[in-house]
């Protein structure tokens, strides 16, 4: 049942903060911002190998309120379960509307790895 995340490190990476992040934001629904968490995996020269598990935390416009939504694809569902300890975080946030910026400290508290890339490749 478990996935093979031995040698993934826990991150995530906050569209709003991301470069590529105003082109992104509000396409499909008045989304806010975004954090997507999951098991990211590096080669041994630094470079990306990809994800096995990731879900993301939207925030969107409901009414007047900006909550959080949490957004997971079938693919997913187990990645969701190895995070227990977020689950268990984000439960003492029930009916409280976390922000982008305290959702993001209590990933770090939890020991992910901010993984945003703030500066664009393509700026000289």
């Amino acid at each position: 049942m478990s996935r093979d995340h031995e040698g993934g490190v826990r991150g995530f990476h906050w569209l709003s903060k991301a470069w590529y992040g105003d082109a992104n934001l509000n396409v499909i629904e008045e989304v806010i911002d975004e954090i997507n968490l999951g098991w990211f995996h590096f080669n041994e020269e630094g470079g990306d190998d990809g994800t096995t598990g990731e879900f993301t935390m939207r925030w969107v416009r409901l009414g007047k309120d900006i909550i959080p939504k949490l957004v997971v694809f079938s693919d997913a569902f187990e990645t969701l379960h190895s995070f227990q300890d977020v689950i268990d975080v984000l439960a003492t946030y029930d009916d409280k509307d976390i922000t982008p910026e305290q959702f993001a400290n209590v990933l770090l508290e939890l020991g992910f790895k901010d993984l945003t890339k703030t500066v664009s490749p393509y700026d000289r």
